[in-house]
């Protein structure tokens, strides 16, 4: 199960689909913060931080208009938003929708109904530091 959303207006996303089948895969990146520092000696320092980032690129396949809507309401604010994924652990993160496409499938000899392809990417924050 995926939530996304303003602190207490979270909403369960759509769950992972791909056309492959399978388990599918769930890609997250994991980022560190490095300062690199010239010092005046031409030497070069390190600044590596403790705080590490993820980033989370979802996909799904044959969304519904109604799946589709809820996704698009949720990339469509700007500002930090409240994400779980329980294929990871329990605990709440804040990200921000920093990318989100989507594009229709052909598959009316299927379905009978519109049906489309969406990739949103999501990028942790640390929320103390905005505040």
């Amino acid at each position: 199960m995926i939530k996304l959303g303003r602190y207490g207006e979270e909403v369960q996303l759509p769950e992972l689909r791909w056309s492959g089948g399978g388990g599918g895969e769930l890609p997250i990146g994991w980022a560190k913060g490095v300062d690199r520092i010239v010092l005046l000696s031409g030497a070069t320092r390190y600044l590596v931080r403790d705080v590490i980032l993820r980033r989370w690129e979802l996909r799904w396949d044959y969304l519904t208009d109604e799946e589709l809507g809820v996704l698009k309401s949720v990339a469509e604010l700007s500002e930090p938003l409240r994400f779980q994924i329980n294929r990871d652990d329990e605990e709440w993160r804040w990200v921000v929708v920093i990318e989100f496409k989507y594009s229709s499938i052909e598959t009316s000899r299927v379905y009978g109904d519109p049906r489309y392809r969406a990739e949103m990417v999501l990028e942790e924050i640390n929320k103390e530091e905005e505040e």
